[in-house]
């Protein structure tokens, strides 16, 4: 009894349904990672512009221009362990 168990999960997972279905969740998740990375970046700009606000003197502080992320390809607010730790960067 538990060989045909076993013989039904192993053919279920060779399966073409189980791989499609396999391809879209990875598709799915694919598609959430754009959209997280895509908010950190929009929070990131928004503090930019906070800062740009409160000094509109200068363009961007010298301090903020030294911290850009080439992963991410975004200038950072934080303290790079804050960004490095967050869930845009270690996607």
């Amino acid at each position: 009894m538990q060989f045909q168990k076993f013989q039904s999960y192993k053919n279920h997972i060779g399966g073409k349904a189980h791989g499609r279905l396999m391809i879209l969740m990875q598709q799915r998740i694919q598609k959430r990672i754009e959209v997280l990375m895509h908010e950190s970046e929009m929070c990131e700009e928004e503090a930019r512009i906070s800062i740009s606000r409160k000094n509109p003197s200068a363009e961007m502080p010298d301090k903020i221009k030294s911290k850009y992320c080439k992963l991410c390809n975004v200038f950072y607010v934080k303290n790079w362990g804050t960004h490095k730790n967050g869930l845009g960067h270690t996607v």
